[in-house]
Formats: structure tokens, sequence, C-alpha cells
């Protein structure tokens, strides 16, 4: 005789297994206690239980005892302390006049603010698992509204935010994040974007609409003649800008992008292209790169503190094309030379405090006419490092003075480096030099060097 028996998780109900043949098949009696044994008293399945004992016959996980769960009898009232209807909204001027660039589609939250809570729990119902012990009234939980950046007070009553960011409502959820993700494109179904983190954006962004972020923006489409800005970020998009001469890309950080035609752009980092720039005004804080695809710069303005590559600049028809390059390079030590001056300060330092210390003890000891055994000991291996500091400090200079006249004679600076062909026509400065190309070029790299401009194959 075999007498199984499993109880649920949730201690709400109960399986029964009984192998067993002829007289040895036990009795509804002997289930009955051995389920009593187990401590399930209540929910038992008493017909059921009868029924299986007159048959005789094996049974596997059959539920014999089922509890009573907790019942909410009224739905629960909740207080919204957050506009969940913002997304299709636009702005209404005085005088009535609806503004569809002006949407409000997120709205900013602290830190542990309030954004829902429970004001009514509603009339709930005890119930009673199968151990018989009472189970307390079902209330709707406002954990199963949690989102991202969410959680409960410690009464579960309050849904809070989790750090300072916007608040987002969707699938029945509160989410809260830095993050605003446009699951389309920015047109009039979203309005102008102003976000204080970073942007997705998987669609296009139509001409007329500007988007403005502190942080990072990606668009997986491209931009029309529309305004792009990041304050202290950077900007990605997948395929191009379409600017049509009103187009404005600013970023704080660097542009990453297929194309740029007809748009004017200014960033603080680099900006990389993957396939051609046309008629853009560019500026660039660091280096202007287009070193794949077909790599082409055509007409426009392109300035770079640091240096411009591309595969292809100007064009046979002489279209105007005006590259400026600072001299922050130039301005700035290589590596090799800074390191060494680093080193020098620290030893110059050093000499002077062992110095001014060595110096002290002498006045001591011309003072008192003698020192003790230990300062004495003391002022001999000050002057034996102050020795050898100033020999160090001798060398050092030497070798300073010896890589600053290397690196005066041997620098120059590749400001523009293109490894097709650089048309006639392009018009090249460099700090306050100029260079004019009167004839094509291919695979050559513009130089500075001894304050002159000098093409280099």
């Amino acid at each position: 005789m075999s007498i199984k028996i499993k109880i649920s998780d949730d201690q709400l109900s109960v399986k029964l297994s009984l192998s067993a043949a002829g007289k040895e098949f036990p009795t509804a009696d002997e289930v009955l206690q051995s389920l009593r044994a187990r401590g399930i008293s209540h929910g038992i399945d008493q017909e059921m239980l009868t029924q299986i004992c007159k048959r005789k016959k094996t049974v596997e996980n059959i539920t014999i005892a089922v509890g009573t769960p907790p019942e909410i009898s009224e739905d629960p009232a909740i207080e919204w302390l957050i506009d969940r209807d913002t997304g299709q909204k636009p702005a209404i001027s005085n005088d009535g006049i609806a503004n569809f660039k002006k949407i409000k589609t997120f709205e900013p939250v602290t830190l542990n603010q309030p954004l829902a809570r429970i004001a009514s729990k509603g009339e709930g119902k005890p119930g009673k698992n199968v151990l018989g012990v009472t189970l307390p009234p079902y209330y709707f939980a406002l954990s199963k509204m949690l989102g991202t950046n969410t959680h409960l007070s410690d009464d579960g009553m309050t849904l809070l935010s989790e750090l300072d960011g916007y608040v987002f409502y969707t699938d029945n959820r509160i989410n809260v994040d830095r993050v605003y993700h446009i699951k389309g494109g920015v047109n009039y179904a979203t309005g102008n974007v102003n976000f204080d983190g970073t942007i997705i954006i998987d669609g296009d962004v139509r001409s007329g609409f500007r988007v403005e972020a502190t942080e990072n923006i990606f668009i997986s489409g491209n931009v029309e003649a529309a305004e792009v800005y990041s304050y202290k970020g950077d900007i990605a998009v997948k395929h191009g800008v379409l600017g049509k001469g009103r187009a404005k890309v600013v970023a704080g950080g660097s542009l990453i992008c297929g194309f740029l035609q007809d748009t004017t752009v200014g960033v603080n980092g680099d900006v990389i292209i993957s396939h051609y720039a046309i008629n853009s005004k560019i500026i660039a804080g660091s280096s202007v790169l287009l070193e794949e695809n077909e790599g082409l710069i055509r007409g426009g303005k392109i300035k770079a503190e640091e240096k411009i590559c591309a595969t292809e600049i100007g064009s046979e028809q002489n279209i105007r094309t005006d590259l400026f390059v600072g001299l922050k390079s130039v301005s700035e030590p290589p590596p090799e030379l800074a390191a060494l001056r680093k080193k020098l300060d620290r030893l110059q330092i050093r000499y002077s405090l062992k110095s001014k210390l060595m110096a002290f003890n002498q006045i001591l000891e011309k003072e008192s006419g003698h020192l003790s055994p230990e300062k004495s000991r003391e002022l001999i291996d000050l002057r034996n490092e102050c020795a050898e500091l100033k020999n160090d400090i001798e060398g050092l200079k030497q070798d300073e003075t010896k890589l600053e006249k290397q690196v005066s004679a041997d620098r120059s600076m590749e400001a523009v480096v293109v490894k097709g062909t650089l048309h006639s026509g392009v018009n090249v400065s460099i700090g306050k030099l100029n260079y004019f190309v009167e004839k094509p070029m291919t695979n050559v790299k513009l130089l500075l060097k001894d304050n002159e401009i000098i093409p280099k194959s």
C-alpha cells in the first residue's frame, strides 16, 4: 500500500496518489488519517475520496483538497499622482490654437516622488488554505504596476520614483527613466522633443521639428531639415542628414552619421561620416573623418582643430570647398616631452624642500656650534641627497633641451590627409596660413612644417 500526498507551494491544493491492489488498498479513513497527519484539515473532497477507495484502483496526482482563496468584492480606488494621458495632446494657446509641435509626451519627477497610491483597499473576504490557516483578504497590489526605476512604500500603498527622471505609463506599468525611447519618428505625433537624459529614436526626424537632449541621441533613420541638439553627449544618425540648408546638428561630444547634405554641424569632439559630406558647414573641436566607402567632401566649409581626413575632397568641376585646420595638436607637447617635464617638476619640488631643510639644519649648527649625532647624520644625508637631486635635474634639463630641438626639427602637423584625389579649387587654411590647390593631387598629405604648408605624397 502506498499513500503519497503533495501540498502545493501556496498551500491551496493537495494532490493524492494511491497504489495498491485488492484488500491492501487503503480505506477512506486511512487516507483521511494520513491527510490529517500532514495537517490537512480544510477543503478535503470527502465524496471523491470515498469513490476512489471504493474503486480500489491506482490514482496519481489527483486533486483531493482545495483551499479557499481570499477575495476582493470591490475594486480599489487608485489615486493617480501623474498624468497618464499625455501622449497625444497638443499644446493649446490662449486663443485656442493647437500647436502640434508642442506635445506633452512625458513629465519630470524627482527621487522618491509618489506616482500613484491606493486611496481605498475595497472590501475583501478572507480565505483559508488546506492547513486551515486563515488568509487575509486579497487587495489590489500596486506591485503589479511596478515598472523601471520605481518601488513601493513600506506599507505597499504608494508607488514611488527611484530617481530624478521622467515618468512613462506604458503596458499598465509606471516607468521612470533618463532614457526616452521614441518607438517611431519625431513628427506631428510626438511634437518637438526636449529631454533631460538620453533619447533613442527608432525612425526619422521630420523637417521643422527639434530634438534636444542633455545626453546622447541615437537616431535609427534620417534627419531632414530639422534641428538636433545634444548638450553634453554624442549624436549618432544611422543613415544621414538631408538638411535642405536648414538642418542643424550640435553636440557637446561627437557626431557619427552616414552622410551630411546641406547641413550645419557643430561639435566639441569628432565628426565621423561613413559616406559623404556635400555642401555642408562643419565645425569640429577635434577631427573630421571620412575614411570609409566614398569618403567624399564636396563643397561647403569644413573646420577641425586637429585633422581632416577623407578619400576625396572637391570635384572635377572645381566646386568651392574650404578646409580650415587649427593648431591644437601643434600647441600641445608630444607625450615623451610632457612626461619628461612632469618628472623634472617633481624633482625640482623635492630638491627645493630638501634644500630648505638642509639650510635650516646648517643654521642650527652655526648658532649652537654643534649638532646632536642624530641631527649631524641627518644633515649629511640631506647634503648627499641634494647633490644627487641636483645632478639628476641637470641631466633632465639637458635631455629636455635635446628633445625640444628634436621636436622642433622633426615636428610637422598632418592637417589634411586625402587617400584618393584632392581636386583643384580646394582652399586649405592651417592656422593663419593659406594653401590653394591649383592642380589635382592623389594620396596626399598637407603638412604644417617650419611655418609653411607643404604637400607630401
